[in-house]
């Protein structure tokens, strides 16, 4: 940390705080401390992360370039993006919805994270407008993986993430899930939200889904084609067995126009 100045706070991750950083070669860099506190943070996300970026190299997924710990706490090292991450951006336009090509440009990417990641036996869990930057050459990049899934995520348990992009087998705590399909679904939250500008399901239907009540999946008054909603509603499955799988995705004719 020594070798490090601190530029400006970044905000606050899931798991811990995010300052840009300047090296002594004047290299910006995103510095994510996480506090060492007893009861705040379980090692084993610390540990998914670490293991995370000595695994995960993809140009949509941001960099990790070192990690260390001393008495205080844990520190990633990571690129630092210049851009803003998606849910400034929709805020920044007021909600207004972006168009089919640009929305496919960003899926597409994200997709291509996905896949990755998941070939690497890894379930983000955490995937939502937030945790997805845009540069200002419109490249993507996934980030916060301080709740993944790592080693194989076909049995998650626990209930992670945010309510608005959870599947709805996530709510069930009783029985584990499949992390790789709550990940599709999260992302088809994340579809949705940038076609139409607002989420598909309310805080209301969040709370019938955890009540295992099934919400039907509904559209507003859009000129979104029906390419794009016959793909939304194939993520938005709630039987996770029925959900469309990332393979199929790529197959969508959406996706391939």
């Amino acid at each position: 940390m020594d070798s490090f100045s601190i530029v400006k706070n970044l905000g606050a991750g899931s798991m811990g705080s995010v300052d840009l950083v300047r090296d002594s070669n004047k290299n910006l860099f995103a510095l994510k401390t996480v506090t060492k506190k007893i009861g705040q943070v379980p090692s084993k996300y610390v540990s998914r992360e670490v293991e995370v970026g000595k695994v995960v190299k993809h140009p949509n997924v941001a960099a990790a370039v070192q990690t260390w710990e001393d008495d205080k706490g844990f520190y990633f090292l990571m690129e630092y993006i210049k851009g803003l991450d998606l849910i400034t951006m929709m805020e920044a336009k007021d909600g207004e919805p972006m168009t089919e090509s640009a929305t496919k440009d960003i899926f597409v990417q994200l997709l291509d994270a996905l896949a990755h990641i998941h070939s690497k036996k890894i379930a983000h869990r955490d995937i939502k407008l937030d945790n997805i930057m845009i540069d200002f050459s419109g490249k993507v990049k996934l980030i916060d993986f301080g709740l993944c899934k790592t080693g194989g995520a076909d049995e998650c348990d626990g209930r992670v993430g945010s309510n608005e992009y959870c599947a709805p087998e996530i709510y069930r705590t009783k029985k584990v899930y499949n992390g790789y399909d709550a990940d599709i679904w999260s992302t088809g939250v994340v579809l949705y939200a940038l076609l139409f500008g607002v989420f598909p399901f309310t805080s209301n239907d969040c709370r019938l889904m955890k009540m295992g009540i099934d919400v039907k999946l509904d559209f507003p008054p859009s000129t979104v084609s029906p390419a794009a909603r016959n793909l939304i509603k194939k993520m938005l499955t709630a039987d996770p067995k029925k959900r469309i799988s990332l393979k199929k995705i790529y197959q969508h004719e959406w996706v391939r126009k």
